[in-house]
């Protein structure tokens, strides 16, 4: 839709009859998406605007000084005219013979000769044109937006209508309004311009069928902007394509669902930053809802209300979102400011469909997916961006009955505007804003979530002046931090221990028991014990309410199972530290409880392994990455080991991106180049693994995501010894394949040494491809040049290895020619970072994106290509703070 109102009144159409081969020659470009406007609006509003502004206060001047104006235009009918049109398919100005078909109340039509001696325009078509505008569009749009300029350059009341053809570069322009023929000719000639001198519309009827909903459509919508031009021609363009649509809208043209359409599809785009050359018609959508919005909520119930309001909408004389403040304060409402009405513009959009008043639209329904859904808890931290005046809707369902917290941080110095919606189950909603510190952080309290309530929304949105910006937010367990663990002495006492900023409460409950306090004492700082006897065997359930660090109050609810034997405690199950069941389980064969030699054993949680630089958010520089851990404690007798099992609940723990075949039970092995050997592992259900265990110690839940690597090439008489690398799940002797020339070769693996030896089986003559496996499912192909003497990953081989402590990536590859680049992407393949000329084959990646801002915890993606534009396949990297 063209941005700009201007006050010339020449309205231009290039009409078309429907017969079959009207048909076929006047649409041939029709299924293309129409323009509406100029291509080049804002080039000519920038030459125009000054010299229109400059015109019109010098004809101000000459009314106080009783000048007479120019003499009026008398167009009458069948008068022959030629009309500079411009060319926009040869960028120049095309002059098209015309003649006036019908003299209106207030309009001249003019068509093309030459499309209506071809029979492309019929009588009743201008006839219905001239019509409606004189009845309707004319009458309504002037009483609610004002005047165009008028009698205007010609002196004339009669805006001109050109029906004629429009010639475009790329998709057919269906029509436009174009202030150049606000001017003076010569003066729009200094400009590089020519002008009609007369307020007119250029109207397409060749490619377009006149009076079609189509046509009518875009000839009301280019009114208002001839209107607006008059009235203030400095006007942003989201306000003015928002207000033209509005303005069609008004006189009861509806040809707006393409735009709500691509809206819909991209609801996260930025509201003022309107771009005609990106997604153009999503940005009319959002324009058009944001004004629709506006105009129903605060526009009054009667109609001159409606009009007062949406002629200080036209002529506020500031623009953007000045313009929006300006009318909101004519119409009574001072206190509310644009901000305000887009928080709630942007909630509408959303929750419209289920009709609550201030979240509606009266005429219509936009339904838009959510960006992201969550049905699982804790929601590990995620990182999207916002473009200016944009919002994301995030929605989150089905918790549990817990005491939920969800995290917000935006860039440190943008601005956000994060608001939730609750959606209780009585059909009410609750909506609320999330304060952010001085940090741009902030938590918002859920500690109804899976009670009274089981969805929640989250809408953040950018309110930047420009560009656009991070945010990241997270879900949690407020409340305090426990940790639950058995005496290794008193076999019968439980150890309670609770991190919370004020004394905690914790109530533990046997099955088909009472509830039962445990007193609680202060150990140090923010930390309390206390001691809780076992009497029966069985279930029991732990709730502790307490305060975490944050400041926020909340109820954390856990359980274990206690079985006796010989009034022994034989082992604790199901711990919860508050963010999720990281549950351990070892559970005892029943066919040796009557083993007399049989101790008791017990099972605690157990941290990451010091030895492999791990920590509890799952940062690791090598191949085996931690998730969980358990300690058995006691000997366990020969008798009964083969019969117990080390269990993990791995459901919530597990990034999304791992497969089952990373997962892993490990138990500490000195032998192994990992130091951990693999158990025996297996999926037990849908959320549980489980693994043998041997002997007690520890046991850890951990995944490998890194394919072994050839490390060393030795090459002797009709073999080649590759030295071949794996600290994770250990290479798989299966998983080493041969390919390409001397596939036939022998393989033998030395796994003490970590040795692979190829014999040649005739290969010495060319080059093959190996590839090595591990346990885990992962793979690498390298490539062997016996002539050359080499071996090499050919690039597509990759490995990155992020270095927590340091904070940066390093990515290492072979293969290759000199100059490489590298591209890294996030999982949606949205460019992060390009890093160009590199030319070793590493490359230090300081986890920063091309705006130099760090980015979210996640999984990443990266290429490598050379010098002779050779790609790699995408190697992988997780960066976890």
């Amino acid at each position: 839709m063209n941005k700009f109102v201007f006050t010339n009144k020449i309205i231009l159409f290039t009409l078309v009859v429907i017969s079959a081969i009207t048909f076929f020659a006047g649409y041939s470009n029709a299924a293309q998406a129409g323009i509406m406007g100029r291509p080049d609006r804002e080039a000519i509003k920038a030459k125009v605007t000054p010299l229109f502004v400059q015109n019109q206060a010098a004809a101000k001047l000459n009314a106080a000084k009783n000048l007479a104006p120019a003499q009026p235009n008398r167009d009458a009918l069948g008068d022959q005219r030629s009309f500079f049109v411009y060319n926009f398919a040869y960028s120049r100005y095309d002059s098209v013979t015309c003649t006036l078909r019908k003299v209106g109340g207030h309009c001249y039509v003019y068509v093309a000769d030459y499309l209506w001696s071809n029979l492309l325009i019929s009588h009743s078509q201008i006839e219905s044109t001239a019509s409606t505008f004189d009845n309707s569009y004319y009458p309504t749009e002037t009483a609610y937006f004002g005047q165009e300029n008028s009698p205007g350059i010609d002196n004339d009341v009669r805006v001109t209508i050109l029906i004629t053809r429009l010639y475009s570069a790329s998709n057919p322009i269906i029509g436009y309004f174009d202030p150049t023929d606000e001017l003076p000719d010569s003066q729009a000639q200094t400009i590089g311009l020519r002008s009609n001198q007369r307020e007119m519309f250029y109207m397409n009827g060749y490619d377009y069928i006149p009076a079609n909903p189509t046509f009518m459509h875009t000839l009301a919508h280019e009114f208002w902007h001839m209107i607006s031009y008059n009235q203030n021609p400095i006007e942003d363009t989201w306000v003015e394509e928002g207000m033209a649509d509005n303005a069609a809208y008004i006189t009861g043209n509806r040809m707006l669902q393409d735009k709500i359409d691509a809206f819909q599809k991209y609801p996260g785009i930025g509201l003022l930053s309107f771009d005609y050359n990106n997604n153009v018609l999503a940005h009319y959508g959002a324009s058009f809802l944001f004004i629709r919005y506006l105009f129903e909520q605060y526009g009054g119930s009667s109609e001159i209300e409606q009009q007062n309001f949406m002629r200080n909408m036209t002529r506020s004389g500031d623009k953007g979102t000045r313009t929006i403040d300006f009318a909101l304060a004519a119409a009574g409402y001072p206190d509310v400011k644009f901000k305000d009405v887009f928080a709630d513009w942007a909630l509408t959009n959303f929750i419209n469909p289920k009709g609550y008043s201030k979240y509606k639209y009266k005429d219509f329904t936009v339904n838009i997916d959510p960006l992201q859904t969550h049905t699982g808890y804790p929601v590990r931290e995620r990182s999207f961006s916002l473009e200016y005046w944009g919002a994301n809707y995030i929605l989150f369902k089905y918790a549990m009955a817990k005491s939920h917290v969800l995290e917000f941080s935006g860039a440190q110095y943008g601005y956000f505007y994060p608001r939730v919606c609750i959606f209780y189950k009585d059909g009410s909603i609750v909506v609320k804003n999330i304060v952010l510190n001085a940090d741009n952080k902030g938590f918002f309290d859920l500690g109804e979530f899976g009670v009274n309530y089981n969805s929640v929304l989250l809408v953040p949105a950018y309110t930047g002046e420009r560009g656009s910006s991070v945010y990241r937010y997270a879900a949690g367990y407020a409340g305090p931090k426990i940790g639950i663990y058995p005496n290794p002495i008193f076999n019968d006492d439980i150890y309670v221990t609770v991190k919370s900023v004020s004394k905690p409460q914790v109530i533990v409950k046997r099955s088909g028991g009472a509830d039962e306090k445990v007193s609680m004492n202060y150990a140090q700082k923010n930390l309390y014990t206390g001691t809780y006897h076992i009497v029966y065997s069985g279930m029991f359930e732990v709730a502790v309410t307490g305060e975490d660090d944050n400041g926020m109050s909340g109820t954390i609810k856990t359980s274990f199972e206690i079985r006796k034997l010989q009034n022994r405690v034989l082992n604790m199950i199901a711990f919860d530290n508050g963010r999720g069941y990281f549950a351990a389980r070892a559970e005892w064969n029943e066919g040796s409880a009557n083993d007399a030699r049989q101790p008791s054993m017990m099972v605690v949680p157990a941290g990451a392994p010091e030895a492999a630089a791990f920590d509890a958010g799952g940062k690791n520089q090598d191949e085996l990455k931690y998730l969980s851990g358990v300690k058995t404690f006691d000997n366990i007798p020969k008798a009964a080991y083969k019969n117990a099992e080390v269990n993990f609940i791995f459901k919530d723990i597990v990034p999304s991106n791992i497969s089952f075949n990373q997962l892993g039970i490990y138990a500490a092995d000195s032998s192994k180049p990992s130091g951990y050997r693999l158990c025996e592992t297996r999926l037990k259900d849908d959320k549980t693994i489980a693994a043998g265990v041997e002997t007690s110690g520890e046991y850890f839940l951990m995944f490998d995501d890194v394919p072994p690597r050839i490390s060393e090439y030795r090459r002797g008489k009709g073999y080649i010894d590759l030295k071949v690398e794996d600290a994770g799940s250990g290479v798989v002797h299966s998983g080493i394949k041969l390919g390409g020339a001397g596939a036939s070769g022998e393989i033998k693996y030395f796994e003490s040494e970590g040795i692979l030896r190829i014999i040649s089986g005739g290969s010495e003559s060319g080059g093959m491809s190996i590839t090595v496996s591990d346990n885990a499912g992962n793979a690498a192909e390298y490539n062997v040049d016996y002539q050359a003497g080499s071996v090499s990953a050919d690039i597509s081989s990759l490995y990155s290895a992020p270095n927590p402590a340091v904070g940066f990536a390093n990515i290492t590859w072979q293969g290759g020619s000199a100059p490489y680049q590298i591209k890294i992407y996030d999982i949606y393949s949205n460019s992060v970072f390009t890093a160009d000329n590199i030319n070793g084959r590493n490359y230090k990646w300081n986890l920063l994106n091309s705006s130099y801002e760090g980015v979210a915890n996640g999984i990443y993606y990266f290429s490598v290509e050379d010098a002779n534009n050779i790609k790699a396949k995408y190697g992988k990297i997780a960066v976890i703070r």
